[in-house]
């Protein structure tokens, strides 16, 4: 028909590029599982993140806190969830701290 579906539009946005995986996908008339075997065959984006299904250890976490801390000079918390995921929060303890803290990571 000339025209992707939903599923395949899904699909071939992690593949390298999106557009040149449309066009192959196209022109070879692919099913949705053939497009998906040509992607995780093929060179994915940069900008995709690859999944885990473990997290990093408390301390390889402690060690990456203490990094940012002496980068910074505040302390941090991060959080990783399964997947690769998460948050680092930045803790201050005054007002005054907290526009240091704005001015240091907005120069």
């Amino acid at each position: 028909q000339g025209r992707l579906s939903a599923s395949h539009a899904r699909t071939i946005l992690v593949a390298e590029d999106p557009e040149k995986a449309a066009h192959e996908v196209i022109a070879g008339n692919l099913s949705v599982a053939q497009t998906e075997k040509m992607v995780r065959t093929g060179a994915r984006s940069g900008k995709v993140r690859s999944f885990s299904s473990k997290t990093l250890d408390s301390g390889t976490i402690k060690e990456y806190e203490k990094r940012i801390k002496n980068a910074i000079g505040f302390n941090v918390k991060i959080t990783e969830r399964r997947g690769g995921a998460g948050q680092v929060t930045i803790l201050f303890d005054t007002r005054t701290q907290m526009m240091e803290l704005i001015e240091k990571i907005t120069k």
